[in-house]
């Protein structure tokens, strides 16, 4: 367990005085970790031109909800966050389940993930994944400036031997049907990944043991022996 008290714990971990990379490394890891299918949609769908896109998009966003949490949900996130990186420097095994309302707490709260503050809110963790609501606007699209994916996905974080990847299983726009093929090509891309070969990020991914869902959690585990070459 974490030596930090739940009032240091609520301190952003980017900005705790003194602190070494490996905080900040925590947060990213975790940011992509339960947020990077977001990043497989909003890279990928440049890849994925015919006359259905616009059928599916929109030319405007939509409002999504942001969580205003209590100052103890605030305290109880930062404090699993601390018991990562612990486990990390450590190499011990740890097992942390985060909720959807974890989720929502770092949205809401962690400066770095700003961006995503309005564009994404997690409705909740089932067996079919972590079910988030985005409004991304679509980049990278020659005659398409303007385009928003107003939607509903489905996502699941996986561990392999060298990296950490993203599955997206569904991708729901109400009022519209996604092509099958839309869906099925985000599974077979290999847009998102993160190689162990990092420098900053090969202490901890060498550390994680498996990321998958539980019910209605996101559970991570550490305590993987490193991977020799």
């Amino acid at each position: 367990m974490s030596d930090e008290s739940p009032s240091e714990a609520k301190v952003p971990l980017t900005e705790q005085e003194g602190a070494s990379p490996i905080p900040g490394c925590i947060i990213v890891l975790v940011t992509l970790l339960v947020f990077g299918g977001l990043a497989v949609l909003y890279i990928g769908v440049g890849y994925w031109m015919n006359s259905k896109l616009d059928d599916i998009t929109a030319p405007q966003p939509v409002e999504v909800n942001v969580s205003t949490p209590s100052q103890s949900q605030i305290d109880s996130v930062y404090q699993k966050l601390a018991q990562l990186k612990q486990a990390s420097e450590e190499q011990a095994m740890v097992r942390i389940a985060f909720t959807a309302e974890d989720l929502n707490t770092l949205l809401a709260h962690e400066p770095l993930l700003d961006d995503l503050k309005g564009k994404a809110f997690v409705e909740e963790i089932n067996e079919h994944g972590i079910q988030t609501q985005v409004s991304q606007q679509l980049r990278s699209l020659p005659m398409r400036p303007d385009r928003f994916l107003n939607a509903t996905i489905s996502f699941v974080p996986v561990v392999l031997l060298r990296s950490l990847v993203f599955e997206i299983h569904d991708v729901h726009v109400p009022g519209k049907e996604v092509p099958q093929g839309f869906i099925e090509g985000y599974s077979k891309q290999d847009f998102f990944k993160l190689d162990a070969n990092n420098e900053q990020l090969k202490p901890i991914l060498q550390q994680l043991r498996r990321a998958y869902i539980e019910g209605d959690h996101v559970i991570i585990e550490t305590g993987r022996d490193e991977v020799k070459n």
